[in-house]
């Protein structure tokens, strides 16, 4: 069976900082996000965006979520989406490329996560993304 994980960040009220909690499906299902949400309340934290795992991870083994920004083999950067039913890689200038297709040809291995949309919008150079 897949693992399904989500991502979800959370920020501070006064001082902007973005802590993040992952966590399965199963757990969710245990109600571990609505303790999550409740303890991190307590200090004044809200929720603002989750990310869904895309069960691929990049050459340094670092898990591939909706939202992350990667650099792919030919330096090009784009950003991780879920659309057409598969997750895809928003490049710029390019049509989307399905993730796991860039993963799995030969230059895979060197995909790279560089950061994410929520904890460092300063990668996104373009409107577009």
């Amino acid at each position: 069976m897949r693992e399904i994980k989500f991502k979800y960040y959370f920020k501070q009220s006064d001082k902007g900082a973005i802590t993040t909690k992952k966590l399965t499906l199963n757990e969710i299902e245990k109600c571990e996000l609505a303790a999550t949400c409740i303890e991190l309340g307590k200090r004044n934290k809200t929720l603002f965006a989750k990310a869904q795992y895309t069960e691929l991870k990049d050459k340094n083994g670092v898990e591939i979520y909706e939202g992350d920004i990667i650099k792919e083999y030919f330096g090009a950067e784009g950003k991780v989406e879920f659309i057409y039913g598969c997750f895809v890689v928003d490049l710029l200038d390019e049509k989307p490329r399905e993730l796991s297709s860039l993963i799995m040809a030969d230059f895979g291995n060197k995909v790279e996560v560089i950061g994410n949309i929520y904890e460092n919008p300063e990668l996104l150079k373009d409107e577009k993304r």
